[in-house]
Order: structure tokens, then sequence, then C-alpha cells
């Protein structure tokens, strides 16, 4: 049989242990919360490098394309083989500097265990 005190002393023993667990609760989720706030952070800078790295692409390509329609232009265009020459050095040394510049922006791989 308890008596009333035994009765009061589980009952602040219950409190005590309650309002415990509601402060480990709340400081695990302010933790948590702080953590998310960090790896979404993470994940978001690492996709915008990724949509910055597929304009740059696009944008060589394009560069491409334009080199390939002239001297396309320029060979339809030619009137003597001279002409013909220079188009084509044009167009290896515009491709060589895009070639160059696929290769100072390479496009960076998906941030794959980078935000954990």
């Amino acid at each position: 049989m308890t008596t009333p005190e035994n009765f009061r002393r589980r009952q602040r023993l219950e409190g005590v242990g309650l309002v415990l667990l509601g402060a480990f609760t709340i400081a695990y989720t302010v933790y948590s919360d702080a953590r998310d706030d960090r790896q979404d952070a993470c994940v978001t800078e690492q996709v915008q490098e990724i949509g910055e790295a597929q304009v740059q692409g696009r944008k060589l390509l394009t560069r491409d394309l334009e080199n390939i329609k002239d001297v396309i232009a320029a060979a339809l265009t030619a009137e003597d083989r001279a002409a013909l020459i220079e188009a084509r050095d044009d167009y290896f040394a515009r491709g060589d500097k895009i070639a160059e510049d696929r290769k100072n922006h390479p496009v960076p791989e998906f941030p794959e265990g980078k935000c954990e």
C-alpha cells in the first residue's frame, strides 16, 4: 500500500522525468532544424553551381554551332582556295578556343555525398 508521501514522491519523479523528456525533445528539434537548414543551403548551392555550368555549356555549344555555320558560309562563298584555307584556319582557331573554355568550365558532378 502506498502512503501519500510515496505517492507525492512518485508524482514528483514522474514530473521531473516528463520535464526532462520535453527539454530533450525541444533541444533535439532545434538541433535537427539547424542541421536541415545547413543541408538545404548546401544542396541549393550545389544545384546552383550545376545550373550555372549548364548555362555556360549552352553558351559554348552556341558558339560552336555559330563557328560551324560561319565556316560553311565561308566555304560556300569562297572565291578561291586561299579564302577556303583562311576559313578553315579560323574555324580551327575558334574551335581550339571553345575547347579551352570547356576545359576551364567543366560541368560539376551531382553533389552526391557532399551535403550530409
